[in-house]
């Protein structure tokens, strides 16, 4: 279980309420489980002009201007969406992990691992292992280097030594 001290540092959004970004399956999701414990005070996703469990949905370009004033929740089923969705809060000067973060990675650790194709094993295992899971969000970089932001904010860094795996010779 995640002590207070350390789950206080997992939240930084300093008393701003929360934006959910995504009204979707992972914004139900999300919004199950945390609605009773965090104030949710903004719901936006791609698709606008509905209702959220009595909240209105926007246009995230609608609400661009109020976004600082929130801590953004961004509930996505599949991280390739999330980080579409991180690029353009990042191109309004929003950063990761201080302005907003992904679902699945809410109020918990970031665990890093880096290596060939034989470590996408190695997360399936450790996203299905309910101890591992409930105080870490894994993300996995198959021979590409893990954005400088999410390496400043990793709690877990597993990396395997890839060096000369693609020489030239090795290729056919």
């Amino acid at each position: 279980m995640i002590n207070d001290e350390i789950k206080s540092n997992m939240m930084p959004w300093g008393g701003r309420m929360l934006a959910l970004y995504g009204a979707g399956l992972a914004g139900e999701k999300f919004y199950c489980r945390y609605s009773r414990q965090y104030n949710i005070g903004l719901v936006m996703d791609r698709i606008a002009g509905r209702y959220f469990h009595g909240q209105m949905v926007y246009y995230p370009e609608e609400v661009k201007s109020e976004l600082k004033k929130y801590f953004i929740v961004v509930a996505a089923e599949d991280i390739q969406v999330y980080r579409e969705i991180r690029d353009w809060l990042l191109s309004i000067d929003l950063l990761e992990f201080q302005d907003f973060v992904y679902s699945k990675g809410f109020c918990k650790k970031l665990a890093i691992l880096y290596g060939n194709c034989h470590f996408n094993v190695l997360e399936r295992y450790l996203d299905n292992n309910p101890f591992f899971a409930a105080e870490y969000e894994v993300r996995f970089y198959y021979l590409k280097n893990p954005p400088e932001e999410e390496l400043k904010n990793c709690a877990l860094l597993v990396a395997q030594d890839v060096r000369g795996v693609m020489k030239p010779e090795s290729v056919v």
